[in-house]
């Protein structure tokens, strides 16, 4: 019943913001892959972490692979932890009146890689929007970014901020959205 309800809100003009964490209904799965957008189920790790005593799965990035409005002007690095790939289907790009960009994605990098096949390489899309008449929903392949103790990381609370004004239609997106509050800073460079 869950599941049939997101479904029709998916189906209607409702801005929708949805952070997954990496175990996902399967019921869900399928509604987003007939939506054409679909979860990998496979946690990006990042090798070099090893190396730098940080756990795999927590995602260090400072570029994000795309030029989008939300992202745009956010160049301090973003910490995603416990992020699974995404993928767009090319034969579905627009399907059901949604149509998918790629909003944040590691950079070609051979130190990042899925957890369990180290043969698979990126870049990996972490994040997509997908747009019908207006913007209508934003897709993370993680929630735990949102959590507040995240949010004091780098550009990653920027990023909540402007994918919710990009969600609402807001306009001026290209201002970085910029916080008194003193942050904490995280060593980007391995």
């Amino acid at each position: 019943e869950e599941t049939e309800r997101v479904g029709e809100i998916l189906d209607s003009p409702t801005p929708v913001l949805m952070a997954l964490d990496p175990v996902v209904p399967s019921g869900l799965i399928s509604i987003l892959r007939e939506k054409g957008i679909g979860l990998s189920g496979d946690l990006v790790i990042n090798q070099m972490n090893l190396t730098q005593k940080r756990p795999l799965t927590d995602l260090l990035l400072r570029t994000y692979g795309t030029s989008d409005r939300i992202t745009q002007g956010l160049n301090r690095g973003l910490y995603l932890p416990q992020v699974q790939a995404l993928n767009i289907s090319e034969e579905k790009k627009i399907q059901g009146g949604i149509s998918w960009s790629p909003l944040i994605q590691t950079p070609p990098d051979d130190s990042i890689r899925l957890l369990g096949k180290e043969k698979v390489a990126g870049p990996f899309l972490l994040a997509a929007s997908g747009v019908m008449k207006t913007p209508k929903i934003l897709l993370f392949g993680t929630g735990k970014f949102f959590l507040s103790q995240h949010l004091e990381y780098v550009d990653n609370r920027a990023l909540v901020i402007n994918s919710l004004r990009w969600l609402l239609g807001e306009t001026g997106l290209d201002e970085v959205v910029r916080f008194d509050t003193e942050e904490r800073r995280m060593d980007l460079d391995p």
